[in-house]
């Protein structure tokens, strides 16, 4: 049988099985969602996407040297954050990572968390990189990103091939969440949708009686979307 017999065969067999769909209360490892079978986990999570911006700008003005340690120090820094939020991160893509939040106050510990990611950017790791390269700080460089949040049901499947897979995330709130990472209207860094923002506690939505969060201009699919500058200090 050649490789187009098999695709072929390959493919008539997943369109054709039913899923065998389980709620989950935890971010499933790769291995316990099956491979060769229709397998998925819904869960009812918030999905925050962190995004390194113009990057290939980065990419193309700097050394690879450079930008490696840039990327790394990042990815870095945003990961730990994640997880000290009670994040399970689920993916990178590049100069992005997913991270996802369950639980009754999986929205607040999303915010929270994209909050502290500003503040480790502006307040902790471009003062270091101009610290590194003065040279830089006068050429008045200063890495940006973005952070995009939204909630709502996921499906986690598993695919690939043996030895060679993982779990892909199907669902609005992932696709939200990333292209939100990428409106960045700055100092403005950090967007979630109105459905996020409703269920936001009062210390992750107010500071000193100010909403920490601002209606965008714009909306994203017809939805509501709030930006805010604002940082959580670590």
């Amino acid at each position: 049988m050649g490789l187009g017999d098999t695709l072929k065969r390959d493919i008539e067999h997943t369109l054709s099985t039913k899923w065998n769909v389980r709620e989950g209360k935890k971010v499933p490892e790769a291995e316990s969602v099956g491979l060769s079978t229709s397998q998925a986990v819904k869960l009812d999570a918030a999905v925050l996407y962190a995004d390194l911006a113009a990057s290939t700008m980065l990419v193309r003005n700097y050394s690879h040297q450079f930008c490696a340690k840039v990327y790394k120090t990042y990815l870095a820094a945003t990961c730990k954050i994640l997880r000290q939020k009670g994040a399970s991160i689920t993916s990178f893509d590049g100069d992005r990572v997913m991270g996802v939040f369950l639980g009754d106050s999986k929205n607040s510990d999303a915010g929270r968390c994209a909050l502290a990611i500003n503040h480790m950017v502006v307040k902790i790791l471009n003062p270091a990189i101009h610290d590194r390269y003065p040279n830089l700080k006068k050429k008045g460089f200063k890495l940006r990103h973005g952070v995009g949040i939204d909630a709502g049901e996921l499906f986690a499947v598993r695919t690939g091939v043996r030895n060679n897979n993982d779990l892909a995330w199907i669902g609005e709130a992932a696709n939200i969440a990333a292209k939100l990472s990428a409106l960045r209207r700055y100092p403005k860094a950090l967007y979630l949708t109105q459905k996020v923002f409703s269920r936001l506690r009062r210390e992750v939505k107010l500071n000193k009686g100010t909403s920490m969060w601002t209606k965008a201009e714009s909306t994203t699919g017809g939805r509501t979307v709030y930006q805010s500058a604002y940082h959580w200090a670590l």
